[in-house]
C-alpha cells in the first residue's frame, strides 16, 4: 500500500471510531478551542489536513465544525474545521482543516 493509502486508512478508522463513540446530541455540535501546541498534516485532496492539538480549553464536541486555535509551535495559526473530536484530556483532533 502507498503511504497516501494508509494515510487514508487510518483517518477512515478515527472518524469511525470517534463517530460511534458519540451520543447523538453530541454529533452535531460544533465547537472553539484554544490549545498550546498542535501539529498538522496533509492527508491529501480529499480530506485536507488533520490537526491534533494539545493543551486546549474550549468547548463543543461531536463531529461537527470547529474552530481550532495552536498559539505556539511551528504550526502556529487559526484553523477551521470541517469535523473534529476533543477528549477529556485536552486534546482536539480535526480533519479538513
Amino acid at each position: 500500500m502507498t503511504s497516501s493509502v494508509k494515510r487514508l486508512a487510518a483517518t477512515a478508522a478515527l472518524v469511525l471510531l470517534f463517530g460511534v463513540s458519540l451520543p447523538a446530541s453530541a454529533a452535531y455540535a460544533g465547537g472553539s478551542y484554544t490549545c498550546t501546541s498542535g501539529t498538522r498534516t496533509y492527508m491529501g485532496d480529499i480530506v485536507g489536513y488533520w490537526i491534533f492539538a494539545s493543551g486546549c480549553t474550549g468547548s463543543g464536541s461531536g463531529s461537527g465544525p470547529a474552530a481550532i486555535t495552536i498559539t505556539g509551535g511551528a504550526y502556529a495559526g487559526s484553523y477551521g474545521c470541517a469535523s473534529h473530536q476533543a477528549s477529556s484530556l485536552g486534546t482536539v483532533s480535526g480533519l479538513g482543516c
